[in-house]
């Protein structure tokens, strides 16, 4: 199989806020994590058959810094499950600090599978919607979110988060880094849980 990082890569950092970066059918290898620095940008599929799979390990999928980025109708499959690997992630998002979060990420209607540490990761994410997204067979969390605020997380599947040892798993998980202040790493707070 091809390996189609560069072509990805060249795609998301040439589309504009508001550009539809589509992925019909198929199998698209990657071998680094994508990074989405462009605000109001869409990653889409044709559905579970249009598949982005990361090749190596200890890396994630999608790397997003930037606000109102949308992951639809797409399946993204990582390296592994059987063991931790901490940058293992289908989908990350991280806004740059407590006084600088980004906002409006969602993550509808995907399959992320065989992550081995988290399905989404958030850090300083604000008004974000992660719904009808299957999730499973992830290392360690399938939601993880950390100082995040004002979000939805509805209607997802959760199945096969096996951490295994004294590890503890989670399928849904909404805290603060417990090493830092308060001021610089916040709780995480008004997010709505349903129908998971």
């Amino acid at each position: 199989v091809t390996d189609d990082t560069l072509a990805i890569q060249s795609a998301l950092d040439t589309a504009g806020a508001g550009s539809v970066v589509y992925f019909p059918v198929g199998t698209y290898k990657i071998t680094s994590a994508l990074t989405v620095t462009t605000a109001g940008l869409t990653i889409m599929g044709a559905g579970v058959k249009s598949i982005l799979e990361q090749a190596t390990s200890n890396t994630s999928a999608l790397s997003v810094s930037a606000s109102d980025v949308t992951v639809r109708n797409i399946k993204l499959v990582g390296p592994q499950f059987a063991a931790s690997q901490t940058d293992e992630r289908a989908i990350t998002a991280s806004g740059a600090s407590s006084s600088s979060y980004i906002s409006g990420l969602r993550v509808e209607n995907c399959e992320l599978t065989t992550w081995g540490r988290f399905g989404v990761f958030m850090e300083f994410v604000e008004d974000f919607f992660i719904t009808n997204t299957h999730i499973e067979d992830i290392y360690y969390g399938a939601v993880f979110g950390q100082s995040v605020r004002r979000g939805i997380i509805s209607n997802n599947r959760i199945e096969n988060i096996p951490a295994s040892g004294s590890v503890e798993s989670y399928g849904i998980a909404l805290l603060r880094q417990d090493i830092t202040s308060l001021s610089t790493h916040p709780r995480s707070s008004d997010v709505v849980v349903d129908g998971n």
